[in-house]
């Protein structure tokens, strides 16, 4: 359960119960498009399910379904070399970055199965222009940027692949296109100028361009994406020189050792109108990831699920260059090309696999080890989380505060009312000032739990300068206090 993931889960929750597109602090949903809400809504009410776990249960089922599409791709795409096309299939299957992220209840799963759709019809298009790919386009690109604001890429590259399949009548391809731009943008512009901007006076709440770092987003996207693929320790400081050092060497050997007639043949198969789909989308949407992306959010490593959607171009690219530029210089004879192939995959393997074992094994252990903020094994075993429930149990309607809300919601489902919060330093009689006679009525009850690894909101040391707060229940990890205005304020 990640931060995002609580977001869509309440969401979801609080549409299926009747209290609408509300979170779990009772805000309107703003920061994210609808779509996996309502999708997650709708799953748990024909199952009767939980919303978390008929969102689990939802992405559990797309790892199969993304994995499925992976090979289809390939399938169509390694035509004259099959055991291209198995092994690759077998890299997204043993791939941990794909793995994880389908284990947790976000949103990238079903945006990678709108992706890999995309990349599928847009080859159908290129090579066809039937209505019936258009119409899957349409269908994909419409609903992506409901899913994901990022989706708006798709919106992009469809209106250039109908461009490039209909370039031969040029009037035709921009009537086309602009149409296609025109109706793909009308449900995202709807919910955004019926639901976002009265609501918020934003067109999503904030601008993810203040905090993006794009040098360093490049960097860090290289540096995850080798991790896809070889083992990484780094001896520079950050960590971001080792794949920019990497990419230069190796574009190096293989511009040494390639000549016109092998650049040609590379060239060629970039042509495929498979490639021409893929990489059209991957090019528009990584951009737009990296002009975007909250640097401060996405330092780790192992924060890579932006990225594993363009797993599979990144794949690709590098079969294709292995075929047509590295394979020719091979001392191999071709009788031996796929048993030697296979007995260094099978050896690659040992490499994911040992990672994927650690992960499960440390995700049994302690809860799942990839995106997870809230559902771990220390927060399951909280003594304050449990005489959280214990009490709302003797007063449902009670009004509660805490200094890590979601995760409160995560245990009670019941909705949060946010503390003050710490986003600008003030002093004590600014506190006094800013905030006499808070919370109002009626009394609440303050979840204080410790260690507050986000430090979000004021502690009650702070707030009862201005609330008279009683202690219920000290605990091992935090407390419980009840809150009360103070009169006279």
């Amino acid at each position: 359960m990640a931060g995002d993931s609580i977001h869509y889960i309440s969401v979801a929750h609080n549409l299926r119960n009747g209290r609408g597109l509300i979170d779990y602090a009772g805000a309107p949903l703003i920061l994210f498009p609808p779509l996996f809400s309502f999708i997650i809504a709708g799953f748990a009410w024909v199952f009767r399910l939980d919303a978390f776990v008929a969102g689990w249960v939802l992405n559990a089922l797309l790892w199969g379904v993304n994995i499925f599409l992976s090979g289809l791709f390939f399938k169509r795409l390694f035509t004259t070399r099959p055991v291209y096309f198995y092994l690759s299939s077998l890299f997204v299957f043993l791939s941990p970055s794909a793995l994880s992220m389908h284990a947790s209840v976000l949103s990238d799963p079903l945006f990678l199965t709108f992706t890999l759709l995309f990349f599928l019809l847009g080859q159908d298009y290129i090579e066809r222009q039937s209505w019936k790919s258009l119409a899957g386009l349409l269908l994909v690109a419409g609903l992506a940027p409901l899913l994901r604001f990022s989706g708006l890429a798709h919106i992009i590259a469809g209106s250039l692949i109908i461009l490039y399949a209909q370039r031969r009548t040029l009037l035709k391809g921009i009537v086309l296109s602009g149409l296609f731009g025109v109706l793909t943008s009308l449900p995202v512009a709807l919910w955004i100028a019926l639901h976002n901007l009265p609501l918020s006076g934003t067109w999503w709440g904030t601008s993810n361009a203040e905090g993006a770092d794009v040098r360093i987003n490049i960097l860090q996207s290289l540096r995850k994406m080798m991790y896809w693929f070889i083992p990484y320790r780094p001896f520079s400081a950050d960590g971001l020189l080792e794949p920019v050092l990497i990419l230069a060497v190796l574009l190096l050997i293989i511009l040494v050792i390639n000549r016109t007639k092998q650049w040609r043949a590379w060239s060629g198969v970039l042509a495929h109108p498979a490639m021409i789909s893929m990489w059209i989308l991957t090019v528009i949407y990584y951009s737009s990831t990296v002009l975007n992306m909250q640097t401060a959010d996405h330092k780790s490593l192992f924060s890579d699920r932006y990225f594993v959607i363009i797993f599979l171009p990144v794949l690709v690219q590098l079969i294709v260059t292995f075929d047509y530029l590295i394979l020719p210089h091979l001392p191999l004879p071709s009788k031996w090309f796929v048993p030697v192939l296979c007995a260094v995959f099978v050896l690659w393997s040992v490499y994911p696999g040992y990672k994927i074992y650690k992960y499960v094994q440390v995700s049994l252990a302690d809860g799942e080890s990839g995106y997870n903020q809230y559902n771990t094994r220390a927060y399951h075993e909280s003594q304050v989380l449990r005489q959280a429930v214990i009490l709302l149990e003797k007063e449902p309607e009670a009004r509660l505060y805490s200094n890590i809300p979601p995760l409160v919601w995560f245990f009670t489902r019941r909705i949060m009312t946010n503390p003050p919060s710490l986003d600008v330093p003030r002093t004590k009689d600014q506190i006094k000032g800013e905030f006499a006679g808070w919370p109002g009525e009626p009394p609440g009850y303050y979840i204080w739990l410790q260690p507050d690894p986000y430090k979000l909101y004021m502690p009650p040391s702070l707030l009862s300068l201005v609330a008279d707060f009683e202690s219920l229940q000290k605990l091992s990890d935090g407390e419980i206090l009840r809150i009360t205005a103070r009169k006279g304020q």
